[in-house]
Formats: C-alpha cells, structure tokens, sequence
C-alpha cells in the first residue's frame, strides 16, 4: 500500500516540476524577446504579447495604460528618438502567475550615450504570457 501511495506522490511531484520548469522556459524567453527587441529597436519582437492595457512609463515623461497598438507606437516613437545601443536584463523574478526582469538600456541622444533602468512586468493569462508594464527611466 505504502509503495503505491509513494509513486502517486513521486507522479505528481514530477508533473508539477515539469510545469514549473515549462513555465519558467516561457517567462526567459519572453524576457530574452523583449531584452533583443529593444537593443535594436524592433518593437514587432515583442508586441503580440502586450496585455490590452499595457501601462507605460517613459524617461521622456510619457506615461499612462495603453492599448496594445498603442503600446507599439509609444515605444517605437521612443526608441526612435532615444537610439537603443544595448538592452541587458540583469535580474529577474519568477511568481506562479507574474513575474519581472529589470535592467540597463544604453542608448544614444542627439549624439550623446546615456543610460536608464528598465522594468518589465508580466502576467500570466490563461497558457500565455502577456507584458503588463514596462518602465525606462
């Protein structure tokens, strides 16, 4: 009886294990799409997973929730203007249904290199992930 019991529990633990590996899989992924996405400023990377009220806040004083094409406007409309060299997303933290990564863009402005910190958070909605909100300050 006891064996039994132990493959039971061995089972489940092993299927849960997996689903927690699968989905932290998925949350680097996303987070390696979006870090590619802006270091060259190609917003299309990344864009299907905006949620439909993304909120953004921008070092240029752009801030609010925007619709996922709008979402896509807002941050190419800023990456235009402040030219991505590097996007590194240093940290991260996985939850069970959230989860974020910050980091360091390195850009250009007029000619000149700066830097600010970024900040992206997503959640989990239904099998898929979705950007709930990016900062760059």
């Amino acid at each position: 009886m006891i064996i039994p019991k132990i493959k039971y529990i061995s089972l489940l633990l092993m299927i849960f294990t997996l689903g927690y590996i699968y989905q932290h899989d998925d949350v680097n992924h996303l987070f390696e799409i979006f870090q590619k996405g802006i270091s060259i400023n190609s917003i299309s990377d990344f864009s299907q997973h905006f949620s439909s009220k993304t909120y953004i806040s921008l070092s240029d004083g752009t801030t609010g929730y925007f619709s996922s094409n709008q979402a896509y406007y807002v941050l190419k409309k800023y990456l235009d203007t402040y030219e991505p060299i590097e996007c590194v997303l240093e940290r991260t933290k996985i939850f069970e249904r959230s989860a974020y990564a910050t980091g360091k863009l390195k850009y250009t402005l007029n000619g000149r290199r700066g830097s600010a910190g970024v900040y992206i958070s997503i959640q989990s909605a239904g099998d898929k992930w979705q950007i709930s909100q990016i900062t760059i300050n």
